[in-house]
């Protein structure tokens, strides 16, 4: 395969096809679906697909490893049941008397090594109750909470490790791990 720069992080060629025909082969399967099969559009079809896979691969490099298929399936269970969970809390909130909020920011230490996992946890979060990923400081991640409680930090420390099994990463014990304060 030719070197056209799509090859960033170094993956074998082997690898990059993959990568490549799985892209093609999910564009193709979006244009069957948006032109309700119609293969007499193929023609512009296969123009596109082709522009749309290069694009891709130059927007988004290939990652030197997939996501881990158990991994994800746990996550979409995770997804779920958090998502139940945050409507419960939020129509909870909703129809209480008094605003049960005590909101503050903490620091939270993480332990994912990889910036698109951290990028990728900082945006799960705000599905656990009252929670939100503020802002991203190199290892540790600035959480805004509405209700600061004892077990935030066993319930992200969770989250972390639902999204280190999808993206197939080793995550450093908690030993030596403090709770910051405020």
């Amino acid at each position: 395969m030719p070197d056209l720069g799509l090859n960033q992080r170094n993956l074998p060629t082997g690898k990059l096809l993959v990568h490549v025909v799985f892209r093609a082969v999910t564009l193709s399967l979006l244009w069957l679906a948006l032109t309700d099969g119609d293969l007499g559009t193929w023609w512009l079809g296969a123009l596109g697909i082709a522009v749309a896979t290069l694009a891709s691969l130059v927007l988004l490099p290939p990652a030197p490893r997939l996501w881990s298929p158990v991994g994800t399936l746990l996550f979409v269970g995770f997804f779920l049941r958090q998502s139940l969970i945050a409507g419960v809390d939020v129509a909870r909130r909703s129809f209480s008397r008094g605003p049960d909020l005590d909101p503050a920011f903490i620091e939270y230490p993480l332990r994912l090594p990889e910036e698109d996992a951290r990028v990728f946890f900082s945006n799960t979060i705000s599905l656990l109750p009252g929670t939100l990923g503020t802002e991203l400081r190199g290892k540790n991640l600035r959480v805004h909470t509405l209700a600061k409680k004892d077990d935030l930090h066993d319930e992200l420390r969770h989250t972390e490790e639902v999204i280190a099994r999808m993206f197939a990463v080793e995550l450093p014990p908690n030993a030596g791990q403090e709770e910051p304060d405020d």
